[in-house]
């Protein structure tokens, strides 16, 4: 018996679809939360991710209020000399920022956990540039 190929894909299609677990059954909203030891892991995870969030969007708003205050600065300036100072206070307030953002980060990393997935920093040093100098 020669069985067709888009029977054969319409019954796989069927026994994927009866597969779903209950969790994701609207029938049964009870079955969306969860039970045990994960249901910590998962509520921890979506703090995590609020906190990291947080720390970026409040990051992109100071970078945001940098380039404001340095457009201002440029624009106000009337050559190069009364230029260069409203550069190089950016590009410091820049890197005091991001220093800033490493340490908060870093602040909500678990010590040590299985969710430290980084190793030692590689031959480029920490931050991947090897001997530049700044």
């Amino acid at each position: 018996m020669i069985v067709p190929r888009r029977f054969l894909a319409v019954l796989a299609l069927a026994l994927a679809s009866s597969a779903v677990p209950a969790a994701a059954n609207p029938d049964n909203p009870g079955a969306q939360q969860q039970v045990g030891p994960g249901a910590q892991g998962g509520q921890q995870r979506q703090e995590m991710f609020s906190k990291m969030k947080q720390i970026r969007v409040e990051g992109m708003q100071a970078r945001i209020t940098i380039l404001q205050t340095a457009l201002s600065c440029v624009n106000a300036a009337n050559s190069h000399e009364q230029m260069r100072p409203c550069e190089e206070q950016a590009h410091q307030a820049m890197q005091s920022l991001e220093q800033q953002q490493r340490a908060k980060m870093e602040a909500l990393r678990p010590a040590g956990g299985k969710d430290d997935h980084r190793g030692p920093p590689g031959p480029g040093g920490p931050n991947g540039q090897g001997g530049k100098q700044q």
